[in-house]
């Protein structure tokens, strides 16, 4: 595995721990106009996005090797 692998990698699994972070955030307000709920949906789409260019880019099946 090269330099570049582990660096993509480890980009990838930040990426999907924002996601879960967001999540979170998403599933706790009740009030649904709550301040950081907004924020939370957009960084959510956004990080969803990123994370489909990265596949189209490197692909799916590197990223499982």
């Amino acid at each position: 595995m090269s330099a570049e692998d582990t660096v993509l990698r480890k980009y990838l699994q930040r990426l999907k721990e924002e996601q879960a972070g967001c999540i979170a955030l998403l599933a706790t307000p009740k009030d649904k106009t709550a301040f950081g709920y907004g924020e939370a949906s957009g960084t959510y789409q956004g990080l969803c996005r990123a994370e489909q260019l990265f596949l189209e880019v490197v692909g799916e099946d590197e990223d499982r090797a």
